[in-house]
């Protein structure tokens, strides 16, 4: 089996470089094989408020980016952001800060093979956290509803991960990821 000149060429393939390989149906699809590379944005966030920053951090995180370069204000947007982190944004690690700007980086990657345990972790969480709801509700104990929070971060952490990995492994094109 000979793979096409021209498709050689314009990869620029030379003899012994892997390419991948999926079988559908009857046909054979053949594209070079992933090469992980760092990807980096870098944003600003010194006029955004609370909302704005973590939905960005999140939008980072899901789009893959494994280096983020924030320039922030003041502490208090450090503050937001470490908290963002540490509630939803697992695999980041904030690993170089000055007085304006930190670096934060994935630390850990998780790979396609973890999205059916993460997404069955997913409904197992919210069954959980509707049972809390539902006897919480039933037995008028209010109070005990905001003991199910941290159920919900959970949630969110898990749900960004799958979009991450969803992302990293390329199972959409670019284009069409708007989480």
């Amino acid at each position: 089996v000979t793979i096409p000149a021209k498709w050689v060429r314009e990869n620029k393939l030379n003899p012994g470089d892997e390419l991948e390989l999926n079988e559908h149906d009857n046909s054979l699809m053949l594209s070079l094989a992933a090469i992980p590379r760092e990807e980096t944005i870098s944003i600003d966030i010194r006029k955004l408020y609370k909302k704005t920053i973590n939905w960005i951090l999140a939008a980072a995180y899901k789009r893959g980016y494994d280096k983020v370069v924030v320039t922030y204000r003041n502490n208090g947007q450090l503050k937001i952001i470490s908290e963002r982190i540490k509630e939803c944004l697992k695999s980041y690690e904030i690993v170089e800060q000055t007085n304006s700007s930190i670096i934060i980086k994935a630390i850990s990657t998780a790979q396609d093979e973890d999205f059916s345990t993460l997404l069955r972790r997913i409904f197992l969480v919210n069954l959980s956290f509707f049972r809390i709801v539902l006897e919480a509700l039933e037995n008028k104990k209010y109070n005990e509803l905001l003991d199910s929070a941290y159920l919900e971060e959970t949630n969110d952490s898990l749900v960004n991960t799958c979009q991450r990995i969803i992302v990293k492994n390329r199972r959409l094109p670019q284009k069409d990821i708007c989480f």
